[in-house]
């Protein structure tokens, strides 16, 4: 035989693999667990003597709630911890923006207190020669009303 003949290097013939959805493994692991705890249990109380059962249930409740409290206790102090560090984080981030505003603003206030030179004397020479051109025009105009005299006629019909 052919390794061809036998289909391993045939492309055209197409392998099939067993569906892993159709597969199920039953394992029980919290069954066992949960047996060998009450064994270990039943063994824990069979040591006991009669005085400390008699007992056992009031020390098992206190145990219980201090575990329970301390569990609660420590879960508090974690979340308070973390909310510290959030709110650390933003002031230091706020710091920070306030730090760059202020900078922004001292660098606006002086850029408004110095003068543009550029744009500013072109500025004043367009208002100095705009300035001119008029009064240069009121003086035209009052030269020519000067030689311009016009008569009025006195009210009534023509003669």
């Amino acid at each position: 035989m052919s390794w061809s003949s036998r289909g391993r290097l045939d492309p055209t013939r197409r392998r099939r693999h067993p569906s892993f959805s159709s597969l199920q493994v039953d394992v029980d692991f919290i069954g066992p667990f949960l047996l060998g705890v009450k064994k270990s249990a039943s063994k824990a109380w069979r040591a006991l003597p009669p005085s400390a059962r008699e007992r056992a249930p009031v020390v098992g409740a206190g145990v219980g709630g201090a575990a329970a409290a301390g569990y609660w206790g420590r879960r508090r102090i974690a979340v308070q911890r973390v909310r510290a560090d959030v709110a650390e984080a933003a002031v230091v981030r706020l710091t920070s923006d306030n730090g760059k505003l202020r900078d922004a603003v001292k660098t606006l206030r002086a850029a408004a207190a110095t003068p543009r030179a550029a744009a500013d004397t072109k500025a004043a020479a367009a208002v100095a020669e705009a300035t001119q051109a008029a009064a240069a025009a009121a003086s035209a105009a009052a030269e020519a009303a000067r030689f311009c005299v016009v008569r009025l006629r006195a009210a009534g019909p023509p003669a």
